[in-house]
């Protein structure tokens, strides 16, 4: 009786410890799931942001400070008959990275125009605080974006075109229309599958909306649909941008340069529109062409209106020599120009980018061209 008694005690303290061993193994085999699910959530992330980010020249590692500078050497008086911003312009972006996925991007600017350079008693040119945007990244489909001043539609639109890839204002390579300037905007994205939409408000002394449509027909191959509606308010006033020199006084309202030609503020003012389609295709990795048409109407209650057109061409890879070429041209019942631009792009190391540039411009009877300088490089 005792040997039957302790052989099912031997009995049962073996499966009790096989069923130890078997939990152990079960928990294991648990933990070791939710790890690879953990892993695969996180590659998922990894290839959307990837994915997010392969329309356009920035990288989703990219590090979190930055500072660019864009020079123009030509000649003011004549390329001011066509309405191209002329002199020295530099930009110094300054970038933080908050909450991990949100981002604080400050811009100053110090411009030094043709004409006045040569008539000012101060040496250099003033330092202003243009631009202060706050990126908020909500989750992987949807982002907030609020610019208390400074904002232009291209704050607000996906894709390549906040590279600034045109070596100047107005440039052949994207539509005028994301350069249009707004002052205190907010607005948001949205990213579904391969359909992309954003829309932004303005409520500065111009009242505008805009929105953008993108839509990926193919892969490397997309269509764009965009378009500003902005009602006009009162005359223009001084600059909201915030002088860091005290050696000059601020300059005019940035928002005095985007009016179209022809057309001042006042108490007549009316709305106007302007909507642009964009039809954009990648070759390669570095190589894109790409072509626009923009309408734009200054005054919705007259019945003159302008067709402007573009189409480019480029090949900028990361550590080689680039090019790119453009040509775009604008129609109205007053003017009719074509501009032709070209530029050749130099990789200096990892941080610094050299881009000369030619462009030749025809405006009716008139032609001249005109040299272009542009450099950026990080910190």
């Amino acid at each position: 009786m005792e040997a039957w008694a302790s052989s099912a005690l031997e009995r049962a303290e073996a499966w009790a410890k096989s069923c130890r061993k078997i939990n152990i193994l079960k928990r294991l085999q648990r933990e070791a799931f939710c790890e690879l699910m953990k892993l695969r959530d996180r590659q998922e992330k990894v290839e959307r942001a990837l994915a997010f980010y392969k329309t356009g020249k920035g990288s989703p590692f990219q590090e979190t400070g930055g500072t660019r500078m864009r020079g123009v050497v030509s000649s003011p008086s004549l390329l001011n008959m066509a309405g191209i911003r002329t002199g020295v312009d530099s930009r110094f972006i300054f970038e933080t990275v908050t909450r991990q996925r949100d981002t604080l991007v400050a811009e100053f600017v110090a411009r030094q125009d043709g004409p006045s350079a040569q008539v000012s008693n101060v040496p250099g040119s003033q330092l202003t605080l243009s631009k202060v945007t706050y990126l908020a990244n909500i989750n992987d489909w949807l982002s907030l974006v609020s610019v208390p001043f400074g904002a232009r539609c291209q704050d607000f639109s996906f894709g390549s075109y906040p590279s600034q890839q045109g070596l100047m204002e107005p440039s052949s390579f994207d539509p005028p229309l994301l350069n249009r300037y707004l002052g205190c905007a907010a607005g948001l994205r949205l990213k579904c599958s391969n359909i992309t939409a954003t829309a932004s408000q303005s409520v500065s002394r111009h009242l505008g909306t805009f929105g953008q449509f993108d839509f990926q027909l193919l892969e490397g191959a997309r269509v764009s649909a965009m378009g500003l509606w902005q009602v006009s308010g009162s005359p223009p006033q001084r600059s909201q941008a915030i002088q860091m020199s005290p050696l000059e006084p601020l300059p005019s309202s940035q928002a005095e340069d985007e009016q179209p030609s022809g057309r001042r503020p006042g108490a007549g003012d009316s709305s106007s529109g302007s909507a642009a389609v964009v039809l954009e295709s990648e070759l390669d990795d570095s190589s894109r062409i790409r072509g626009w048409v923009e309408w734009v109407k200054p005054d919705l209650r007259s019945s003159e209106q302008s067709l402007q057109w573009g189409l480019s061409l480029s090949d900028t890879p990361e550590e080689e020599v680039g090019w790119g070429l453009a040509v775009g041209g604008r129609t109205s019942s007053s003017q009719r120009r074509v501009q032709f631009e070209g530029f050749l792009n130099f990789c200096i190391g990892k941080r610094l980018t050299l881009q000369p540039g030619l462009v030749y411009t025809v405006d009716g009877k008139t032609q001249f061209p005109a040299l272009v300088v542009s450099s950026r490089w990080a910190l």
